[in-house]
């Protein structure tokens, strides 16, 4: 019979809790140093990983924002701020492959969304130049009757009645003036 393996214990440092790795990344928005604003994943958990469950998909989601808006990211360790690209940032990582693929699907997204708009906006202006069509003027005929005598006649839009009488003469019924037979 084999006897049973236990694992060797852990030592202390190893089991010490230490901040999630995301928590150290966040982008910088803004241009200027007075109206600088910054995002991060807001994360504040402790782990004895690199990463608390779930805050690699946190950190990638902001890695792969910062490639697709153009943002610089600023890499807080140990109280060492250093300012990169997002690329560079992911390169520590094992998906960076997937923030670079991220970064590409979402620029080309923002891409098709801007010609989108674009495209809308001219059809928008050209329908606001373009002069109405004039409708057709939709013409029925009918058999009417006006007073005991009745007519083969030709209905316009506007609900006139144009008919020939039996000494040739051509005359307009409104509406009202005549019923269908």
């Amino acid at each position: 019979m084999a006897a049973k393996k236990t694992a060797p214990a852990a030592t202390p440092e190893a089991q010490a809790e230490k901040p999630c790795l995301c928590g150290a990344y966040e982008l910088e928005i803004g241009s200027d140093a007075e109206t600088m604003q910054y995002a991060d994943t807001g994360c504040a958990a402790s782990t004895t990983r690199d990463f608390a469950p779930g805050h690699d998909a946190k950190l990638k989601a902001l890695l792969i924002r910062a490639g697709v808006e153009d943002l610089s990211v600023r890499i807080n360790k140990g109280g060492v701020v250093h300012v990169t690209t997002a690329e560079d940032a992911a390169a520590a990582f094992p998906f960076a492959y997937m923030v670079t693929n991220g970064i590409k699907n979402g620029k080309e997204k923002a891409a098709a969304q801007a010609a989108r708009k674009a495209d809308r906006a001219a059809r928008k202006e050209a329908a606001a130049t373009k002069a109405p069509r004039a409708r057709k003027a939709k013409v029925t005929e009918a058999t009417i009757k006006i007073g005991r005598w009745t007519y083969e006649a030709k209905i316009d839009a506007s609900s006139n009645a144009t008919y020939t009488t039996s000494g040739g003469q051509t005359k307009t019924a409104p509406k009202g003036k005549y019923t269908l037979v």
